[in-house]
């Protein structure tokens, strides 16, 4: 089953997990630089969930794309960067259009103005769905800076975050449910349960 929806701040090591899957091109890209896992640590460890939100989209529990929205921490801010990671198996189903397209309608429900992105030059993909949703772009140092304006939320926008929290947060409860019982089977070995069924579980 694949389900967008928003990581908790104790999953941040899924988060890490997600990005050290990354290949190096693409963390390569993702990151500008060549960076170690040590530093991909220490990104996700340092993260403020204050003013931070990330977006992940799971497919069958596993955290495979995400975006990172990100303001500056002031109070009431208009203005946020966003960054995106989908690993290289799952690239090319229109996974980074869907992370955007909701990180997005996040940003207007908070009253964010601006949305900046910025991408390597090389960075084909990111620069292909930034032109989706704008055409506002300066090219520097061999980067790519993409603003995006957005426009005031309303009831459609806050009916459509409002309804992906609550199917994101039934599908972390079921998925924690499964993990559980997958947990319990493996390793309590109730008595009388079938050898077969242990092996099967999940």
């Amino acid at each position: 089953m694949n389900v967008f929806r928003k990581l908790l701040p104790a999953e941040w090591d899924r988060y890490k997990a997600h990005l050290l899957r990354l290949d190096r091109a693409d963390r390569h890209l993702r990151f500008a630089g060549t960076v170690s896992d040590a530093v991909i640590e220490r990104h996700c460890q340092g993260l403020d969930w204050r003013n931070t939100i990330v977006i992940g989209w799971f497919d069958n529990g596993e955290l495979r794309g995400a975006s990172e929205l990100r303001t500056a921490g002031t109070p009431f801010p208009k203005r946020a960067e966003l960054a995106f990671s989908v690993e290289s198996a799952y690239q090319g189903r229109g996974i980074g259009h869907d992370l955007m397209s909701r990180a997005l309608t996040i940003a207007r429900n908070r009253g964010i103005k601006t949305i900046d992105v910025v991408c390597m030059l090389e960075n084909r993909r990111m620069r292909s769905l930034a032109r989706k949703f704008t055409k506002a772009a300066v090219i520097e140092s061999g980067e790519v800076g993409v603003t995006i304006a957005l426009t005031m939320p309303n009831h459609v926008t806050l009916f459509l975050e409002a309804l992906e929290d609550g199917a994101g947060v039934m599908s972390a409860v079921l998925g924690g449910f499964k993990a559980g019982v997958t947990h319990v089977l493996h390793t309590a070995r109730l008595p009388g349960l079938p050898a077969g069924l242990v092996d099967a579980a999940p």
